[in-house]
């Protein structure tokens, strides 16, 4: 959806918490794109509109989706 123009906003949830488990699924994930693969593929800048603190220490940061930067 971010790839086709549909999405223009971003909003995550970060809790206060570090896993960083092997094997853990990214927030964008591109087939095809990454080290011996030849496929390339459009960046998308985001752009900070809000952050919010919520109960637990929970951040909810807001980002506005900014044009494709052509990567090379």
């Amino acid at each position: 959806m971010l790839r086709d123009g549909l999405v223009d906003e971003v909003g995550l949830l970060v809790a206060p918490v570090a896993d960083g488990a092997v094997g853990t699924p990214s927030l964008f994930h591109v087939d095809g794109v990454g080290p011996g693969h030849t496929q390339e593929h459009s960046a998308h800048r985001l752009a900070l509109d809000a952050v919010e603190r919520r109960a637990g220490d929970v951040l909810w940061p807001r980002y506005r989706v900014e044009p494709r930067v052509e990567r090379r």
